[in-house]
């Protein structure tokens, strides 16, 4: 079993990294207007098939649960009081949409972000359909993979790695794994996976950290919606 966990360990670590390259890179130079349907479903295809193989190689309480070394770095915050604080998150996380909504000069602004990543995002109805759907597959599926299994796999032999060292390792990976993003992107997703590393730890599971990347990843396609609307309304 063990073999299986340093496979899936290098998948993440190597694989995908390689992998979120060439589908940038391909959506970057692609004239099909089919491209970035088919990415949204391969994307989604893979995440799901390799958080079944987690699934399936670890018990429920192996993924879900923080592993007991890691709540130490949690400190003297209680689960209760991340639970408590996590609607104000949600609501800061929120903010910038909802004053979209209402705000012309906020909305070009941040319309004028998303010109970084605009390979990526969706444009007709059925790509933010599908979008969406990625949003919510993301959310769960790399949160198992990335805090779940890979916080379990470092605290464990062979590694036995030291709480910090673990959640900084893992943030690092996840970044990595937004490899086709560039150095930015990297860095971003990297402190947003620091962010819901240590929600998860504080929290005890994954129900937190899942919920919160869920409605960043759906904050996204909502202003991608957004924009469509606005673009249909000035033509």
């Amino acid at each position: 079993m063990m073999i299986a966990f340093h496979l899936m360990a290098a998948l993440m670590a190597l694989a995908f990294p390689a992998w979120d390259y060439w589908e940038a890179k391909r959506l970057r130079t692609a004239r099909h207007p089919l491209a970035r349907t088919q990415c949204y479903i391969r994307c989604c295809a893979v995440l799901w098939l390799s958080t079944f193989a987690v699934m399936a190689m670890m018990p429920l309480q192996g993924w879900w649960n923080v592993p007991p070394g890691l709540r130490q770095l949690a400190g003297a915050v209680s689960s209760d009081f991340m639970l408590g604080v996590l609607p104000a998150l949600l609501v800061a996380l929120m903010l910038p949409l909802i004053l979209a909504v209402f705000s012309q000069a906020m909305r070009q602004k941040i319309f004028a972000q998303l010109a970084e990543i605009d390979y990526l995002l969706p444009q007709t109805r059925t790509e933010i359909a599908l979008f969406a759907g990625v949003s919510v597959t993301a959310g769960i599926c790399e949160e198992v993979l990335y805090r779940g299994f890979l916080f379990a796999y470092l605290q464990s032999a062979p590694w036995n790695l030291d709480p910090v060292t673990t959640l900084l390792l893992a943030s690092a990976m996840f970044g990595i794994a937004h490899f086709g993003q560039g150095l930015k992107g990297m860095l971003l997703t990297g402190t947003i996976g620091l962010f819901l590393g240590y929600l998860y730890i504080a929290t005890g599971s994954l129900l937190a950290p899942i919920i919160v990347h869920i409605l960043i990843d759906l904050r996204a396609t909502a202003l991608c919606y957004l924009r469509a609307v606005t673009q249909r309304q000035a033509a």
